[in-house]
């Protein structure tokens, strides 16, 4: 492909994260605001404000992380070429270690977040004090940990992806 269109469609790219990343900081900002506001409320106002505020800073998470690779994208397409350097050659040798233990890392905070809406399904809640305020609260933390971690280990499979498709080519 040509630099000149690499470089236009990351720097698009970046514009587009820009702003859903910006969108992201204000509905964020928004719902800790509303959980503020209800968390002396009713149980259900406050485990929706509290998993809208999870949710939102989810999709924080996930844009300023794409934000960050088209930035670092960009930054590689406009910088002239060189030598790989150490961490490039040490991500490129083991890349599928790491991607296994972030793998790992996934399936075990997916399978505690789903243990802890199962506390959260065995509670029973029979007054205004929330009682399973405390799980939700780590069920966000745990979703949030286990998209962490599948990002990782998807970050991880690309050097091994690239040197795989190198080899074909020379093939």
């Amino acid at each position: 492909m040509n630099r000149r269109v690499k470089i236009s469609i990351l720097m698009i790219l970046i514009l587009i994260l820009l702003y859903i990343t910006g969108e992201g900081v204000l509905m964020t900002k928004r719902a800790y605001s509303d959980y503020v506001v209800n968390r002396l409320n009713v149980q259900e106002r406050q485990y929706e404000s509290l998993s809208m505020l999870f949710s939102y800073a989810q999709i924080l998470i996930f844009s300023f992380s794409l934000l960050a690779l088209s930035s670092y994208a960009l930054f590689r397409a406009m910088r002239p070429q060189r030598e790989p350097g150490k961490a490039a050659v040490f991500f490129r040798r083991n890349g599928l270690y790491l991607a296994v233990g972030f793998l790992i890392l996934f399936v075990v905070l997916f399978v505690l977040d789903r243990a802890a809406i199962g506390r959260i399904r065995n509670t029973v809640e029979t007054s205004e004090v929330p009682a399973a305020l405390r799980d939700r609260m780590l069920s966000s933390h745990l979703q949030i940990g286990a998209e962490l971690a599948a990002e990782g280990a998807i970050l991880s499979l690309v050097p091994w992806l690239r040197n795989r498709k190198r080899s074909q080519h020379e093939l």
